[in-house]
């Protein structure tokens, strides 16, 4: 049923809606990041992007980057894996020359939740997934650690 509802809510986004209109559904969208549904979270992370303004949407990652979990606090992995879904998604619709000159601090942010690929976070799923993350963000970090 809330996959039902999702598809034709992202559909109607198309439709002559104000933007202030499709915002009023962003913290809705992405309080499906905790569904115990793995379907419903995808489809939640597809839908964020249209309600979310074009140059809104790096900002709109980040904010979803601080929302991970540090080491050691506790979490449920559904809300991790969803809220990860819904940092690829917005970093998909997101241009690379954007991300070039303006993710530096978004990919600072990711790199301080590094923990989440290694071997103290017990889910594959959710380490594979930030791992997707972190690597469209290669160019990047080739460029720091030539640095480092």
């Amino acid at each position: 049923m809330t996959s039902l509802i999702l598809t034709c809510v992202f559909n109607l986004c198309f439709h002559s809606c104000s933007s202030s209109l499709l915002s009023d559904f962003v913290p809705h969208l992405e309080s499906l990041s905790s569904c115990p549904s793995y379907a419903v979270r995808v489809v939640a992370a597809k839908a964020l992007v249209p309600f979310i303004p074009c140059e809104h949407l790096l900002n709109k990652a980040k904010e979803l980057v601080i929302l991970l979990p540090g080491p050691g606090e506790s979490f449920s992995q559904n809300i991790l894996h969803g809220t990860l879904l819904q940092i690829s998604a917005v970093l998909q619709a997101v241009t690379w020359s954007t991300v070039a000159m303006n993710g530096r601090g978004l990919l600072n942010e990711i790199l301080n939740k590094i923990w989440i690929c290694s071997c103290n976070n017990s889910c594959p799923l959710t380490r594979a997934s930030f791992l997707g993350i972190v690597m469209k963000f290669e160019p990047l970090l080739g460029k720091d650690f030539e640095r480092g």
